[in-house]
C-alpha cells in the first residue's frame, strides 16, 4: 500500500466537511484502481476511509455466495464507522467503481490524538445518517421495479456520462436477472435515455433517467 501526504486541498475538503478538528498529521491519501477493493467483507480493517474522489460501490454477500449491492458512494462519505466501534471484521466489502481518492484516517490516531470525544461525536452522527440511508436504500430495493433499479445504477455509477461495466455482475448485485438486465438497458436505448456506444453506454437524457432513478442505491450525506 503507497499512502501519500496530503496537501492543502485535502486539509480545505475536511474543514469543509466538518472534520476541521483531525489532527492531520496522521492522515495519508491513497488511490485506489477500477475494480480494487478497498477491503472485503470479512476483513479486518484498521482506518476510517473518507472518500475525496470517485466512486465506490458498497454491497454483501451472503452465506449462498451472492453479493447484494447497498449502496454507490460519492465524496463526501465515511467508510469504517461501525469497526472502528466493534474493532471486528467488515460487515460489507467496498470497490472502487473508477479511479478513487481515499483519505486514510487509522483506528490508532483516532483512539490517541487531540478532538477524540468530537470524533466520536462525528462519527456517531455519521453512522445515525448511514441507518438512515440504508433502511431507505433497502426499501427502495425491495419495493421498486427493475427499471428503476438499473436506472439508479447507471446514474450513479456512470463515469462522466459513460456507463461500462460487467453487465453479468451487474444483475447479480442488482438482484435481476442478467437477462431483465438487457432488456432494461434495451429499453432505456429505445426510450432516447441511453445510447449503445461498443461495450458501454452513453447517457442522452440525463433528466429522464433521473427522474426513472427514485434515490436507489443513493449515498449517505456526510454533513
Amino acid at each position: 500500500m503507497r499512502l501519500l501526504k496530503i496537501n492543502k486541498e485535502h486539509i480545505d475538503f475536511l474543514e469543509a466537511n466538518g472534520l476541521e478538528f483531525v489532527n492531520t498529521e496522521y492522515i495519508y491519501l491513497r488511490a485506489y484502481h477500477k475494480g480494487e477493493y478497498l477491503f472485503q467483507q470479512g476483513e479486518q480493517i484498521g482506518c476510517i476511509y473518507l472518500l475525496y474522489n470517485g466512486k465506490v460501490n458498497v454491497s454483501v454477500t451472503s452465506n449462498n455466495g451472492k453479493t447484494l449491492l447497498l449502496s454507490i458512494c460519492t465524496n463526501p462519505t465515511l467508510l469504517g464507522e461501525i469497526e472502528f466501534f466493534t474493532d471486528g471484521l467488515a460487515t460489507t466489502s467496498a470497490q472502487a467503481i473508477n479511479r478513487t481518492l481515499l483519505l486514510i484516517i487509522p483506528f490508532a490516531q483516532i483512539r490517541g490524538v487531540g478532538g477524540n470525544e468530537r470524533f466520536l461525536s462525528f462519527l456517531g452522527l455519521s453512522l445515525a445518517k448511514k441507518l438512515t440511508r440504508s433502511v431507505q436504500n433497502t426499501t427502495l430495493n425491495i419495493l421498486n421495479l427493475a427499471d428503476t433499479k438499473v436506472s439508479s445504477y447507471v446514474l450513479l455509477s456512470n463515469v462522466e456520462g459513460r456507463f461500462q461495466a460487467n453487465l453479468t455482475k451487474v444483475a447479480e448485485l442488482l438482484g435481476i436477472s442478467y437477462r431483465h438486465l438487457l432488456r432494461t438497458l434495451e429499453n432505456l436505448c429505445k426510450d432516447g435515455i441511453l445510447e449503445k456506444d461498443n461495450h458501454a453506454f452513453v447517457i442522452r437524457d440525463m433528466e429522464g433517467l433521473q427522474a426513472l432513478a427514485q434515490d436507489c442505491y443513493a449515498p449517505m450525506e456526510l454533513s
